[in-house]
C-alpha cells in the first residue's frame, strides 16, 4: 500500500497536472501529506468539498479568530483532538486507521459523517515521510436510513427496514513494480491504481469518454451488461452501444447525453435494461467524458411498493366502508371523512374539513361528548359507545361509536368508526311497546293464566291466577307448576296428570279432563275448565307452556 501511494506522490512531483486529473477522478475523498508536521496536506476536490477547505489547505491552518479549529470531530460520541485525527495518527504515531466512522460539526451548525481510513507513507529506510487518508461521505445515507427506519416503525409494520449501505471496503492496494521509466508505463500504473480503489466500492461504476468509449468499468458495472462473458475482461476502448446495444433510446442514453452536452450532474432512478434491477443512477461530467454510478435500490423499491399497497388497502377499507368513518386530529378537527358519514349526517366534505366530527349542536345528548373525551384521556380509545347525533336537517341518528389512536405519516390522529343503529333502536322500542301491551293484556285477562319454562317452572302469573291458586307471582316464580297448580279429580280425589309435562312431552295443546278441581294454597277448592298450550318462538323452538 505504501509503494502505491508513493507512486501517486511521484506523479505529483513529475507532473502535477497529470496527478490532479488522476486525483480528481477518484469518487471518494483522498488527502495526502508528505509533511510530517501535517501543515501541508493535498486534497482532491471530493475531500476539499467535504471538509469545506481549499484542496491544498490543512485543517490546522483554518483556525477561527478565537484560535479554534472551525470544526470538531467526534468518534463514538467523544471529541477527537488534532493528534487523534486519522492522517495525524498515521504520520505522528505510525498507525493504520481502518473504517473509522467520524462525525464532523462546524461552528455554523453544519454536520457531516464519513468513514475514514489512513496509512503512513514510508521511505526506503522505513521512516515515516507522510500519510494518505481516504474517506466516504455517508451523511445523506445516514439521514435516509433514519427516515426509513422511523417510517417503517409507525405504519403497522406494513413496511421493512430500508437499507442503503454503501460501505467502502478496505482500500487494498497491491504492490506493483514502480521501476518504470516511460510515460506510457506511468499512465498504465495510474489506471491500475484508480481501478484498485474503484473495484473496492460496492456500487457499480464506469466512465465514458466523449466518443462513448469505456475508459473504466468495475466488475459490479459489468453485471448489468447483456453479455456475461465480459466479466473479468478488459473492455477499455469498447463503444457503449457495441456492448449495450439496447441503450439507445433508453432513459439512460437520454440522461448520459444531457450530462455530456450541458456538463451538469443528473440523478435519476430506473430499472436496468437487461436485469430489470431498480438502481439509483448518478451521472457526473468530467473534462473529457462522464462517470456513472449505479446503486442497487431494489430493497428500497420493494418497501415503497409494500407501503403503497398498504395505503391503498387502508384507503379502500376507509372510503368503501358501510360504517361511518372519520379521521381527525387530537384536538378533534376532521382530516378526512368517508361518504357514509357525509351521507348519513347530510353534510358535504368541504363543510366538515377542519371542524369537529360533529359540532356541539350535533350532539343530541351533549354530556356524551364529555364522556368520550374523558375516556380518550384515560385509555386512549373508546369502544362501543352508544350516542345520538342530529343531522344537518334535524334528523336524529343513533350510532355505536368506537375511537382509536393511530399514527399517519408520523402524526398521531384519531380514527372514529360509527355504526348507524337508528333502525335497530326503533325495533327495540317497538318490541318493548309490544311487550308492554302483551303484559297489560296478560295481567288484565279475566281467566287465570300461568306460563312456565321448558322445565315446567313458573315464570309469570296474572292476578286471576294468583287469586285462584293463593300464590303471588313473586312467591310462585321458579317453583314447579305442580306445587303451585294443585289439581285433582273431584270424584276420585286423585291428583290429576300435570298438564305442562304432557304438553312438553307431546308439543300439542291439551284440555283439562272433566271434573277437574283446583286446590288453592288455603285449601279452597274450585272446579276448572281450561287448557294448556306450548309456547313457540319464530323459529319453531319451544320455550315453555301457557
Amino acid at each position: 500500500m505504501e509503494e502505491v501511494f508513493n507512486s501517486l506522490i511521484s506523479i505529483l512531483k513529475r507532473d502535477s497536472e497529470i496527478f490532479r486529473k488522476v486525483f480528481d477522478l477518484i469518487p471518494v475523498g483522498i488527502s495526502i501529506t508528505t509533511d510530517i508536521t501535517c501543515r501541508n496536506i493535498v486534497h482532491n476536490n471530493k475531500a476539499a468539498e467535504f471538509l469545506r477547505i481549499q484542496p491544498v489547505e490543512a485543517l490546522s491552518q483554518t483556525k477561527t479568530a478565537s484560535g479554534n479549529l472551525p470544526l470538531k470531530m467526534f468518534y463514538e460520541g467523544r471529541e477527537l483532538s488534532l493528534e487523534e485525527m486519522p492522517i495525524q495518527r498515521s504520520v505522528w504515531q505510525g498507525e493504520t486507521v481502518k473504517e473509522q466512522k467520524i462525525d464532523l460539526f462546524w461552528e455554523d451548525g453544519k454536520h457531516k459523517t464519513a468513514i475514514w481510513s489512513s496509512i503512513p507513507l514510508l521511505d526506503e529506510n522505513g521512516s515515516i515521510v507522510g500519510a494518505v487518508a481516504a474517506f466516504e461521505d455517508i451523511t445523506e445515507r445516514k439521514e435516509l436510513e433514519y427516515l426509513l427506519k422511523e417510517h417503517q416503525e409507525h405504519l403497522e409494520e406494513l413496511v421493512k427496514k430500508r437499507t442503503w449501505e454503501v460501505e467502502v471496503s478496505n482500500y487494498q492496494l497491491k504492490k506493483e513494480n514502480l521501476r518504470r521509466i516511460e510515460v506510457e508505463e506511468e499512465l498504465r500504473k495510474k489506471n491500475e491504481e484508480i481501478s484498485i480503489i474503484l473495484e473496492s466500492v460496492t456500487d457499480s461504476f464506469f466512465a465514458l469518454d466523449n466518443e462513448w468509449k469505456f475508459i473504466y468499468a468495475n466488475e459490479e458495472a459489468k453485471k448489468y451488461f447483456p453479455n456475461k462473458d465480459i466479466l473479468g475482461k478488459n473492455i477499455l476502448g469498447e463503444n457503449l452501444l457495441s456492448l449495450i446495444p439496447d441503450a439507445r433510446g433508453s432513459i439512460f442514453w437520454e440522461n448520459y447525453h444531457k450530462v455530456m452536452l450541458y456538463r451538469e450532474p443528473i440523478h435519476f432512478e430506473a430499472k436496468t435494461i437487461y436485469t430489470k434491477t431498480w438502481v439509483a443512477v448518478h451521472v457526473y461530467p468530467f473534462q473529457n467524458g462522464i462517470s456513472v454510478i449505479f446503486q442497487d435500490i431494489s430493497k428500497k423499491k420493494r418497501i415503497e411498493d409494500n407501503l403503497r399497497l398498504s395505503e391503498e388497502k387502508f384507503s379502500d377499507a376507509f372510503y368503501k366502508s358501510p360504517a361511518m368513518m372519520v379521521i381527525s386530529s387530537l384536538d378533534g378537527k376532521i382530516i378526512e371523512a368517508n361518504e357514509r358519514f357525509l351521507e348519513t349526517l347530510e353534510y358535504n366534505l368541504e363543510e366538515v374539513l377542519g371542524n369537529a366530527p360533529t359540532g356541539s349542536r350535533s350532539w343530541s345528548i351533549p354530556a356524551d361528548r364529555e364522556i368520550i373525551v374523558d375516556r380518550l384521556s384515560e385509555t386512549g380509545s373508546v369502544k362501543n359507545f352508544e350516542t345520538t347525533f342530529i343531522s344537518r336537517t334535524g334528523k336524529t341518528v343513533d350510532v355505536l361509536s368506537s375511537i382509536d389512536l393511530i399514527e399517519i405519516t408520523g402524526e398521531k390522529c384519531l380514527i372514529s368508526t360509527m355504526i348507524d343503529i337508528t333502525e335497530k333502536k326503533k325495533m327495540e322500542k317497538t318490541l318493548e311497546a309490544e311487550k308492554d301491551r302483551w303484559l297489560i293484556t296478560f295481567m288484565s285477562c279475566g281467566d287465570g293464566i300461568i306460563t312456565t319454562d321448558v322445565e315446567g317452572r313458573v315464570e309469570k302469573m296474572n292476578r286471576v291466577a294468583e287469586t285462584l291458586t293463593g300464590w303471588s307471582q313473586e312467591e310462585a316464580k321458579g317453583r314447579p307448576l305442580a306445587e303451585v297448580f294443585h289439581i285433582i279429580n273431584e270424584q276420585t280425589r286423585q291428583r290429576c296428570e300435570n298438564p305442562v309435562e304432557k304438553v312438553l312431552a307431546t308439543g300439542k295443546i291439551i284440555g283439562l279432563a272433566n271434573h277437574t278441581a283446583l286446590i288453592a294454597r288455603d285449601g279452597t277448592e274450585r272446579v276448572l275448565a281450561d287448557s294448556a298450550a306450548p309456547i313457540y318462538d319464530s323459529e319453531g323452538n319451544m320455550h315453555g307452556v301457557v
